[in-house]
């Protein structure tokens, strides 16, 4: 299903109207503005997850906040192609990298502009481990297998966007983002689409809205 995202932008110069929206991060002005390509820093807060917000993790206890900063590129091949690729690094309650991609076809309406493509994610299992990993303690406490989460692919999918130019300095923008957890942490007893405890979820839990539902990671589906 579409999720909604966010991207922040802290940029408010003629820059803007190369940005890119999309995702849950802030991104400031680029400090590198050549013909086709930019570069800048990027930043992520990512919510901690509490074992006492699901039932199907009692027993694995608390991860805390985590803050992932980094940077990014956007280069344009083409008028009408736009590749953006973000590097952050983990601090806190996970300490791994964690990269995306994004290419979009771009389609300038006048002062509207349209924009869509595939998305590709990425984790280090130091990224993914405190979310989809069991351990033999929580294994015990939980009732779920012992599972050893791993890095590599985290999640593929496709987002769109639509913008408006109110003049060169702002915009308004709206999009939305599908999202499929895939690989190590699409294969954890966490997630609903692999494998399920026996005592199933209630019906009463409030649902995670995912393509994979899964109560691993909070904010992603």
């Amino acid at each position: 299903m579409g999720l909604p995202a966010s991207r922040f932008s802290l940029c408010k110069s003629r820059a803007i109207r190369h940005s890119f929206s999309g995702r849950a991060t802030v991104s400031a002005c680029p400090f590198l503005i050549l013909v086709k390509l930019q570069l800048g820093p990027v930043g992520k807060l990512v919510w901690p997850r509490y074992a006492s917000s699901y039932s199907q993790l009692n027993g694995l206890g608390d991860v805390p906040w985590a803050v992932q900063i980094g940077g990014y590129a956007v280069y344009w091949p083409v008028p009408w192609l736009r590749v953006r690729g973000e590097v952050r690094q983990g601090i806190g309650g996970e300490t791994g990298v964690s990269g995306d991609l994004f290419t979009d076809v771009v389609v300038p309406l006048g002062q509207w502009r349209l924009s869509g493509g595939p998305r590709l994610s990425l984790q280090s299992t130091a990224a993914v481990a405190p979310y989809f990993s069991i351990t033999a303690a929580q294994s015990a406490a939980s009732g779920l297998p012992v599972y050893n989460a791993t890095g590599g692919f985290y999640s593929y999918g496709a987002g769109g966007q639509v913008e408006y130019f109110w003049n060169r300095q702002w915009q308004t923008h709206a999009l939305v983002e599908y999202e499929r957890i895939s690989d190590s942490a699409a294969n954890s007893p966490l997630s609903r689409c692999a494998v399920r405890r026996t005592n199933s979820p209630s019906d009463s839990a409030p649902p995670i809205p995912s393509a994979c539902t899964h109560y691993g990671e909070p904010g992603r589906g």
